[in-house]
């Protein structure tokens, strides 16, 4: 078991796993031991549902037991719920015995939760859009360096918070539009719904490197003043193909170890594959404006016999 999460699972998946793989060990210790009653050919048979464990039930009766702490989302206080025909099988759905736990799930919260993902990339998207169009109706703006790199910033930020707004209304938003599991666009895993973590994955990065590319021009600018660069091509490449090449090498990792749930599920150190570029990036920024400063303040200091009202 231990192998088994250190190979695939985050310490809180594994935690449930080996949660829910007890509760499946003890159910059928307990099954074992209790004694069959006269009556148990007639009613619906004990089982472990592979979340919960129920007992036999008489038909047309309906069990319930409370919902299982192991399930992300899930409210144990509340009840889950299986019914037993009337000619004592239960009830299937799908051509399989069927529970009930729709009631356990915090539809509200989760739901929430989405409502804020996307209202917060839709007022983003707001307010970085007129902010481009403004750039690139001013002529005299747009020519200037510093001008275009604060355009492909914002538009980095821009398609990160489409592609999150699509994220979370396609695919986030539709585990709760259906009532089955198997249904959901996360279990049929299309190939669109993994090109759109594709570019989830390659736009958030890209915001990380145009960040890096705004602190290098700017610790460009003060510390070499009277040599600024000549062109931006080797930024604009730097800022929108170096995100491509962990993106690319992650979605190769991705899809020969776990190509399934459109992504959306941690495979743990593989993620580093990404996080660690867009680390570097903010890293590398720190000390850009860590340099800044200390050339301001050493410029501050460098004319000791000039008059105070002139610094």
């Amino acid at each position: 078991m231990a192998r088994v999460c250190a190979a695939s699972l985050s310490n809180d998946e594994c935690a449930r796993w080996r949660a829910c793989c007890s509760a499946a060990v003890d159910c059928c210790d307990a099954q074992l031991r209790e004694p069959r009653s006269d009556d148990d050919d007639r009613n619906c048979a004990r089982t472990w549902d592979g979340y919960r464990c129920w007992w036999e039930t008489r038909p047309g009766q309906v069990a319930t037991t409370s919902c299982p702490a192991f399930v992300e989302h899930s409210i144990t206080t509340r009840r889950a719920v299986k019914q037993c025909t009337l000619n004592g099988t239960w009830y299937e759905k799908n051509g399989m015995a069927w529970t009930d736990y729709t009631a356990c799930l915090d539809r509200e919260s989760y739901m929430v939760g989405v409502y804020i993902c996307v209202a917060c990339s839709g007022l983003s998207i707001t307010l970085l859009l007129p902010a481009v169009v403004i750039f690139f109706i001013f002529r005299d703006l747009y020519k200037q360096h510093r001008v275009r790199l604060h355009i492909n910033f914002f538009l980095a930020l821009a398609l990160q918070g489409v592609a999150s707004i699509l994220w979370y209304g396609l695919v986030h938003y539709d585990l709760f539009v259906h009532t089955s599991s198997t249904s959901t666009v996360l279990h049929r895993n299309p190939l669109w719904c993994r090109l759109l973590s594709f570019s989830k994955i390659y736009f958030a990065s890209a915001t990380y490197f145009w960040m890096f590319c705004e602190g290098y021009f700017l610790h460009r600018l003060i510390s070499k003043a009277f040599e600024p660069p000549k062109t931006l091509i080797w930024l604009f490449l730097f800022g929108w193909g170096m995100p491509l090449i962990p993106t690319v090498i992650y979605s190769i990792v991705r899809g020969s170890i776990a190509n399934d749930s459109c992504w959306a599920i941690s495979v743990n150190d593989y993620e580093w594959i990404v996080y660690a570029p867009n680390l570097f990036c903010l890293v590398v920024n720190l000390l850009f404006l860590s340099n800044i400063l200390r050339i301001l303040l050493f410029q501050l200091h460098s004319h000791p016999h000039e008059p105070s009202n002139f610094r």
